[in-house]
């Protein structure tokens, strides 16, 4: 089963994964990026990174992002998404709504990491002071589109608040993906 955590920027997504996998031992998709890795973040971990898009391999929610350093783009490699959906073990996937949408449609099940803006505004600033040469800019627009981003987005049925704790979180999100395997 396809686990897909999506939410705001900073919300907390990465940090319940890596949990959820270390704790629970969940498996991973790791998604594509022609971004610059940040600090702490290792290739084939967080993501796989790439100067360019590989323009021999299938992919799925091929996402553009115009930031301000430049144009970067997300995806998922179709191989690894297939495998995934077809397998009996549970695999966690960080996806933007567009990303989720598209993966519900290989039967994914999406929960919704939430974490208040004043959370969220102070990790990304957080993170963000270690770059080498921080984009504050950047920051400032990332927040804006995901607040627009997820304004008509409704998921009432599988909120976890990450303004907790972070082993609460990821012990609730446990919870509803057990929940999810009862009915699978």
């Amino acid at each position: 089963m396809i686990i897909v955590l999506v939410g705001q920027c900073c919300s907390g997504k990465d940090s319940i994964a890596r949990e959820l996998i270390s704790k629970y031992s969940y498996k991973r998709v790791v998604s594509n990026t022609t971004r610059p890795m940040r600090a702490g973040e290792k290739n084939g971990v967080d993501y796989y990174f790439w100067d360019e898009l590989p323009f021999n391999r299938e992919v799925i929610s091929l996402k553009e992002y115009h930031t301000a350093q430049g144009t970067w783009y997300y995806w998922f490699n179709a191989d690894d998404i297939e495998k995934a959906a077809k397998s009996a073990d549970n695999y966690i996937v960080i996806a933007d709504i567009d990303g989720a949408k598209i993966l519900a449609e290989y039967g994914a099940k999406i929960i919704y990491i939430h974490a208040d803006l004043d959370v969220r505004m102070g990790r990304y600033y957080n993170r963000v002071s270690k770059d080498k040469n921080p984009d504050y800019k950047e920051v400032l627009r990332r927040l804006i589109a995901d607040v627009k981003a997820f304004d008509d987005f409704d998921f009432k049925d599988t909120v976890i608040n990450q303004d907790k704790p972070l082993s609460i979180a990821v012990n609730e999100v446990n919870d509803i993906i057990r929940g999810y395997e009862k009915w699978c």
